[in-house]
């Protein structure tokens, strides 16, 4: 059974003796909403009150009930309470008594204390049905529905005719998955009271746990043909709709219903909620827009009108759908500052529209608040994931080890961090991050990968090449790591024939990665086969953008090749062309290349 088959029924305080009944198709059943005390104007006179003897010990129990009942109107609740179970104690008949103090401690959140109470008021008279009412209320909040049935099972047999046990009772039974005894309670109520619809909506929500659609359906038929004006009835018919995944039939129903009511906001919201489901945005905005007309202090409309609005941005990509969400967003921040949730989409909407440093804001303002560790380190993470896509790596590091801090023990998080000193250099911190991810998670490659990057950076190449034999070992597949292996053997000129062998797997692998193609031209060139080479690096310009180390070699083959004119060409692109992700280069080595190719070219022009 879905939860929400019963939100509308259980409820942490069930004062039966308090509820309201409405005859006919629309009975209403108690509240579900906790009740609150209210906060008292000013402190009672404090009671000095002198026992007296035990031949007037009713008139004094009396006594303290009404003073119970004066403090209680004044909201001195604790006050109240005390003097209730004063009463009590002095004529423990006096279930009133207990009843108005359990239901006082349940207004408090004392649970345990109100059931207690309930229970003790039962002692004396075990048939009091308020306090059988308020011990069936709070075992069903609790989930406790077994000794929930059998207290509201126990009321509709002392008092038939209290409506809302029936349904109580049945509820309860569907949420131990009884099919047969809740569905035997709905038709006692339904023959009990048969012009009200309220039991038979609820049997064929019963039916639609059961997995029976087709009973559902001619059951709220009839119902709609019997009680055209019963808005459960098309609820229920709608809701069998969209379990069969027919959301055009839901909504139609809705409509329906709709023409007739058109006031009927609970309706119309489970039409907008509808239109969501079936991806029409637009619809549900409309829905929302003319409940807002009507109601423009309800804060929870501006709230489903901001997120309809952001779903529809989400797919489309519509900025000014992002800018209605925002809209509608801040309006509940602003009547409502700690609605955490709103802040959340508000982040989320400023990041989607690259307005990083607002987004940044909104997020840092929710890590000062933020309830525990885990959220705290989860938007830490944001924080420098936002910073990093700013270009404000350092900023970016700060919030990623204190992400890292939060949670040491995740190897991601000491991975991330050695990422962000890999790219502000922090090379040996780099490293010390990539050994602790490692050590916390040794079998993941892109570890070792990584660190091998490093170590090239810091010159020692053994330690590298270590490192991506390691990546190698976990990922025969890692083609970076062949890639990467490979263009280093090629570099020092050594075990070229290995080397080759590794980019030719890479290139299985990604066959139109331009730089595995100029790793393996440059293995070829180290190999002298200067015409393969050629073939491969100009493929490689043709499949990279403008790369300094890539034109460079190709400008090297040239030169090998004899041609300076088309080395010069080359030399003088890659030092206008901008490295891979902006690292620093030394440009001197192709500076002094490009001034031997052009003496080359003049020496080949004038003929020496």
């Amino acid at each position: 059974m879905r939860a929400g088959l019963i939100s509308t029924i259980l409820a942490p305080v069930l004062l039966v003796s308090c509820a309201t009944v409405t005859t006919a198709q629309n009975t209403t059943i108690p509240d579900n909403k906790p009740v609150v005390a209210e906060q008292p104007a000013s402190k009672p006179a404090k009671q000095e009150v002198e026992k007296p003897g035990p031949e007037v010990n009713r008139s004094f129990a009396y006594y303290q009930y009404m003073l119970g009942l004066l403090t209680e109107r004044q909201g001195h609740y604790k006050e109240a309470v005390k003097r209730y179970l004063a009463a009590a104690e002095e004529d423990e008949g006096l279930a009133q008594a207990y009843e108005r103090a359990a239901g006082l401690q349940l207004r408090m959140g004392m649970i345990e204390e109100a059931r207690k109470t309930a229970e003790r008021a039962l002692v004396f008279e075990p048939n009091y049905v308020p306090c059988l009412a308020i011990l069936g209320g709070i075992y069903s909040s609790t989930g406790q529905f077994t000794k929930s049935a059998e207290y509201f099972d126990r009321i509709t047999k002392i008092e038939p005719e209290r409506k809302e046990a029936w349904i109580y009772l049945a509820v309860s039974l569907l949420q131990q998955k009884d099919f047969g005894s809740a569905i035997k309670a709905l038709d006692g109520f339904t023959a009990k009271f048969p012009d009200d619809a309220l039991g038979l909506y609820y049997k064929g929500r019963a039916y639609l746990q059961m997995e029976k659609p087709d009973e559902a359906e001619k059951l709220y038929k009839d119902v709609i043909s019997r009680f055209p004006d019963f808005s459960k009835g098309y609820d229920g018919l709608a809701l069998t709709y969209r379990a069969r995944k027919r959301l055009d039939l839901s909504a139609d129903t809705y409509k329906r219903y709709l023409e007739k009511h058109p006031d009927d906001e609970e309706i119309r919201n489970k039409l907008a909620e509808t239109y969501l489901l079936q991806e029409s945005y637009d619809k549900a905005i409309d829905q929302y827009q003319n409940m807002v007309e009507l109601t423009p202090d309800d804060l929870s409309l501006h709230y489903r009108l901001g997120f309809s609005y952001l779903k529809q941005a989400e797919g489309a990509g519509d900025l000014e759908s992002y800018k209605m969400a925002l809209s509608e967003f801040q309006l509940v921040r602003a009547k409502d500052p700690e609605n955490r949730r709103v802040s959340f989409y508000i982040a989320a909407i400023f990041e989607r529209m690259r307005l990083y440093d607002e987004a940044v804001e909104t997020w840092i303002q929710l890590l000062e608040d933020a309830e525990d560790d885990k959220e705290s380190r989860d938007i830490a993470l944001k924080v420098a994931e936002l910073y990093e896509r700013a270009g404000k790596t350092e900023k970016s590091l700060e919030y990623a080890i204190k992400a890292r801090d939060l949670d040491p023990n995740s190897p991601d998080l000491h991975y991330f961090v050695g990422l962000l000193q890999n790219k502000l250099n922090q090379n040996r911190e780099s490293v010390e991050s990539f050994k602790t991810a490692i050590s916390l998670n040794p079998g993941d490659e892109k570890y070792y990968f990584y660190m091998g990057s490093v170590y090239e950076k810091l010159g020692e190449i053994d330690k590298c090449v270590e490192s991506m034999k390691k990546a190698i070992e976990l990922n025969p597949s890692h083609a970076a790591a062949l890639n990467y292996l490979g263009y280093i053997y090629a570099e020092k000129n050594i075990n070229l024939k290995e080397a080759e062998g590794f980019l030719d797997k890479a290139l299985e692998l990604e066959p139109d990665n331009g730089y595995f193609i100029d790793s393996l031209g440059w293995i070829y060139f180290r190999q002298g086969r200067l015409n393969e080479a050629l073939d491969k690096l100009q493929s490689a310009v043709r499949n990279i953008p403008p790369d300094p180390t890539v034109l460079e070699h190709l400008g090297d083959v040239y030169m090998a090749l004899g041609n300076p004119a088309s080395a010069i060409d080359a030399y003088e692109r890659s030092l206008k062309a901008e490295p891979e992700e902006k690292r620093e280069i030394n440009r001197q080595p192709v500076k002094k290349k490009l001034e031997d190719a052009e003496k080359k070219a003049k020496g080949k022009a004038s003929g020496n």
